[in-house]
């Protein structure tokens, strides 16, 4: 249990700091690229040099790919807060598990139980509740960057799953460390194109989001050696939305309509239904 805690702390910290961040820097890419030389030099240190030959040949493959998500979800991530606040980011972030389910659906040609399909419902009764709120009582902005944030989320969120699947599961740590070493690289290749001048809010920030990042996703793969993912999962999910509703709510001051409270704890039920 004192993983998956340590994995919801590890969320709530690149929440407040994309926030904070969200108002200080002005190459987001180059903030991105700092945390991820921080995410490889960690995944070097537990995982040491990648070893690529025929069984670990599809971490590579998926690896490429996954780090591109990676990087594209932080960068719609950062947008979203930006645009909509942290509260709502969060929440439309966590309900990319129905992307993972028909993902799953099409792919690996699981079927929706019952409670399920009932978790997508609600979901959606959710979602509908706040894309449509209008109004001084609704603090969104952008009503499409919570839909792309839920898409990429859960297109990020489908990597491990992918995995898991189709890859060996003697090279799942190699897979978690070639993910930041591609998204390392995709961002530094935006970054030279880009040729925008780095700042030290770009690095200091770029650091801060890289430990929590690294360990929220290690965290998570340290509970699933002891907790099944149908428990780590909810609990993450849940815990992560709660608290960051929490400091959203009472630090940065985000105040939610009544309308927004009840569309929260139908998400909530939904993500525990779902998972």
């Amino acid at each position: 249990m004192i993983y998956l805690l340590l994995s919801i702390l590890c969320s709530l910290t690149i929440a407040i700091i994309l926030k904070k961040a969200s108002g200080s820097i002005k190459n987001t890419v180059a903030m991105f690229m700092v945390n991820y030389i921080v995410c490889v030099i960690c995944g070097l240190y537990f995982n040491g040099i990648p070893i690529i030959n025929k069984e670990s040949s599809f971490s590579l493959y998926l690896g490429i790919f996954s780090g591109f998500m990676y990087l594209a979800s932080f960068l719609v991530s950062a947008h979203d807060i930006s645009k909509n606040g942290v509260v709502m980011q969060t929440v439309f972030a966590k309900l990319g598990v129905i992307v993972a389910l028909l993902i799953s659906f099409f792919i690996f040609n699981e079927v929706f139980n019952l409670k399920q399909g009932t978790g997508i419902i609600i979901a959606l009764l959710g979602i509908i509740l706040i894309y449509f709120e209008k109004g001084s009582g609704s603090l969104v902005t952008s009503r499409k960057w919570l839909i792309i944030n839920l898409l990429a989320s859960g297109m990020t969120e489908s990597m491990v799953s992918l995995y898991n699947y189709f890859g060996n599961p003697l090279y799942k740590d190699q897979f978690l460390l070639l993910n930041f070493c591609f998204a390392l690289l995709f961002s530094f290749i935006i970054v030279i194109i880009q040729k925008k001048s780095i700042s030290k809010y770009e690095i200091l920030y770029g650091l801060g989001i890289g430990v929590p990042n690294y360990f929220s996703a290690r965290m998570m793969m340290l509970a699933l050696n002891t907790v099944p993912s149908i428990i780590a999962h909810p609990i993450v999910s849940v815990g992560s939305i709660a608290s960051i509703t929490l400091v959203g709510h009472f630090i940065f001051k985000e105040e939610l309509s009544i309308r927004k409270w009840i569309a929260l704890g139908m998400i909530i039920l939904a993500i525990i239904f779902l998972s």
